[in-house]
């Protein structure tokens, strides 16, 4: 039997492209509490995500084992903390090998931040730059996403922003879910918002944008259904120039048969990812575990699709 081989990634190098420079931005002496603050890796917003090395190692030499996540600014927007308040609470919340740990946190008042282990590997995103991967390995990827997933549900929230460029798979194969700072509370009551649309557009359940429908772990498989989609196809299942359109074609559009683009995706599949696809949740899968289950008996039956 085949083995199926993940290739090893680089994580900061992923970072490093999308601070806009190797290495980042540099900090110099800045504390935060017991940390101090080395090259900044990526910057989106009012929100930073830089090394951090504990005070008690001195100063920054060496590769840094842990990453801080702050709001930075003046006087940081609401929208802001409340993110970064979110993704501590679902974090620890839900724990597990496939959520990202928050080590420390400050986030009842400024300065606004966490710490999390800095992970090895590279994003998603960053893999599929390189071409589509075997299916055997879609399916390892996609299993523990969704395993990330069951138990962000079990606790209560949902991720609320799954895409690849917040999937980080390591040299070994090991998927870790980031980003949580859509992570709401699966009771709470949803109402459409820009925070909704805001980078998501292309992965974006319908129940997001209308109010007919309730929101809950559903729409975070429809959203892994995209990226199933994508990783055995080569391409998003839906295409659209603007935002709106993309919104519209989510709603009312049905994706391509995924074995016209790809004959080598098996039959189940690709039943598997049109049912994750379904524009009315209630013919999605109930729960992740449920995907879970039956992404495990796939990758076991199709651990040779190379």
């Amino acid at each position: 039997m085949a083995r199926t081989v993940i290739k090893p990634f680089s994580l900061s190098a992923s970072f490093e492209r999308r601070a806009g420079g190797a290495g980042g931005r540099q900090l110099g002496d800045e504390r935060l509490g017991d940390w101090r603050i080395g090259a900044v890796v990526h910057a989106r917003g009012e929100t930073v995500v830089a090394e951090a090395y504990p005070t008690a190692a001195g100063g920054l030499a060496g590769p840094a084992r842990y990453l801080v996540k702050r709001v930075v600014g003046l006087a940081p927007s609401n929208r802001a903390i409340e993110a970064l308040r979110r993704e501590v609470a679902a974090a620890r919340e839900a724990g597990g090998p496939h959520v990202v740990a928050v080590l420390q946190a400050h986030v009842e008042g400024p300065p606004y931040y966490f710490i999390m282990p800095r992970l090895e590997g590279e994003t998603l995103a960053a893999r599929l730059t390189d071409g589509p991967p075997a299916t055997a390995t879609a399916l390892w990827i996609a299993r523990q996403t969704a395993a990330g997933l069951q138990t962000l549900h079990v606790a209560g929230r949902r991720h609320g922003d799954v895409k690849p460029t917040n999937i980080v798979v390591d040299p070994r194969g090991h998927v870790t879910l980031i980003d949580l700072g859509f992570a709401r509370r699966i009771d709470e009551e949803h109402e459409p918002t820009a925070d909704d649309v805001a980078g998501t557009a292309d992965y974006l359940a319908p129940e997001m944008v209308t109010s007919r429908l309730r929101v809950d772990g559903r729409a975070d498989l429809y959203a892994l259904g995209v990226v199933m989609f994508e990783c055995l196809a080569g391409r998003l299942p839906l295409v659209a120039p603007t935002t709106h359109e993309m919104i519209a074609a989510h709603r009312s559009s049905e994706p391509p048969p995924l074995r016209e683009i790809n004959s080598r995706v098996p039959n189940e599949v690709a039943a598997l990812v049109h049912r994750l696809l379904s524009k009315d949740p209630r013919r999605r899968p109930e729960t992740a575990a449920e995907v879970v289950d039956e992404l495990a008996r796939l990758e076991i039956a199709y651990f040779d699709e190379r």
